[in-house]
């Protein structure tokens, strides 16, 4: 599990930090609070290449088509907004410790020279005259480095090298996540792994009497068999709620000892089912070893989430609501130590 985290300088984070993280995490707050950026800086440290913050930019809705014009600051328009109110002369750095691996920490930053001399007279080949973003992971007894290099040759982006990842999976209504979903539980279903998953999405969903990859248009997609249809549809054509709950228990079963990150998890799902969907989820959780960090604006989900980890042994030791706020310049955290009677009681805690 991951036990701390500490935040420095990046997107609406000055300086942020949180400890005493449980199995289960709950995110609150206004809009524009941090939310979002906290489980982007989970994602981002887990990751082992700067492809991370360029799947973070197109969830956020930019477009994966970068076009350069040749000039220092179209390179660093692409990571403005990742620093601090664009300083990044400060530099990122995120840092967590985790009860197995112990530290693992990411520093981003440019260095190396920021100015440049350039000759007198004759041509100049590569107006790309640029020091590179430099992405620095350190692990407990080893460290890397990975660039972002732009091509001489014809301007496009290259990422240098990818190490060791940590295993975390981001989940939100902005990612289409039917692809993703597809290939894991076809990995799972060539190891025979995947009976599990496929009773207990049909325990949850009664109305689903099979689950199967198949071939739609040459895409490989998850499909369904409904007690009311002759034919499979995609999952996704059924029902948003039940891709989703597919989605996160297919990924729970793909990065056992790791992380899920979920923004806005009532997102899809029926208030009344919540209860038996995080039951199952959490109790899933727990049989893979998987920590979970979700988002909510939902005060009904905190209302009929607190049931759910009441019932369950060690609630406190289990789970944490930690709040988001924003100040004039900058995003806060803060861990509510037991938020049971606030809610039971009608209380804001959001």
């Amino acid at each position: 599990m991951v036990n701390s985290l500490n935040i420095h300088n990046f997107r609406c984070f000055r300086e942020a930090s949180l400890g005493s993280l449980r199995q289960f995490n709950i995110i609150v707050g206004d809009n524009g609070s941090g939310k979002t950026s906290l489980l982007e800086a989970i994602f981002l440290l887990a990751s082992a290449s700067p492809g991370g913050w360029f799947k973070l930019r197109f969830w956020r809705g930019l477009s994966q088509t970068i076009k350069l014009t040749g000039t220092r600051s179209s390179y660093e328009s692409i990571f403005r907004d990742l620093f601090h109110n664009f300083n990044s002369d400060a530099g990122t750095s995120i840092s967590m410790v985790d009860s197995n691996s112990g530290r693992r920490s990411l520093n981003i930053s440019y260095s190396g020279r920021r100015t440049y001399k350039l000759p007198s007279g004759g041509r100049v080949d590569n107006v790309y005259l640029i020091e590179p973003i430099v992405f620095h992971w350190r692990l407990k007894d080893r460290s890397f480095k990975t660039k972002v290099v732009v091509s001489p040759k014809d301007g496009t982006l290259q990422i240098e090298g990818e190490r060791e990842v940590y295993p975390a999976w981001f989940s939100s209504p902005a990612i289409p996540e039917g692809q993703n979903a597809a290939y894991m539980f076809s990995e799972m279903s060539q190891q025979n792994k995947s009976g599990p998953l496929v009773s207990l999405l049909c325990s949850v969903f009664p109305q689903v009497k099979a689950v199967t990859l198949e071939s739609v248009a040459g895409e490989l997609v998850v499909c369904v068999q409904m007690d009311h249809l002759n034919e499979k549809l995609p999952i996704g054509s059924v029902s948003a709620g039940i891709s989703k709950f597919f989605s996160i228990v297919v990924a729970i079963a793909s990065n056992h000892d790791g992380v899920l990150l979920i923004d806005e998890f009532e997102e899809g799902f029926y208030y009344d089912h919540i209860p038996v969907l995080l039951e199952k989820i959490c109790s899933f959780c727990e049989e893979c070893n998987v920590q979970f960090f979700a988002s909510t604006h939902s005060y009904e989900f905190l209302q009929r989430m607190l049931p759910v980890f009441k019932k369950r042994e060690g609630t406190p030791a289990q789970f944490a609501l930690i709040r988001a706020t924003r100040d004039t310049d900058q995003c806060r955290l803060t861990t509510v130590g037991d938020p049971s009677a606030a809610i039971e009681n009608d209380l804001e805690v959001r």
